[in-house]
């Protein structure tokens, strides 16, 4: 099993939130929340929003690409309801 350090995805994702915003975004709290039974999961706070992240290391390449186009379409049907899923890495 691989495993990936959750310094690292925090860092990775608040580069990535800061280019989508176009200003530095800052974590300003983060936890452990569930992400189902294969995945692990934080909760994470920032300057900008609210985020969930989710990641397995040893997932195939495409599984979270595949889970992004269901969820907008789930959210394409249901607006209110769903979180804007901002991207995948």
């Amino acid at each position: 099993m691989i495993t990936v350090n959750q310094g690292d995805i925090l860092r990775l994702c608040t580069e990535k939130l800061s280019e989508l915003f176009g200003t530095e975004v800052i974590v300003t709290q983060s936890r452990n929340v569930g992400g189902g039974c294969i995945n692990q999961a934080i909760r994470m706070g920032t300057n900008v929003g609210e985020f969930f992240l989710k990641w397995n290391a040893s997932a195939p390449t495409d599984m979270f690409i595949r889970e992004a186009f269901a969820l907008n379409e789930m959210r394409s049907a249901k607006k209110d309801h769903m979180t804007k899923l901002w991207g995948t890495i």
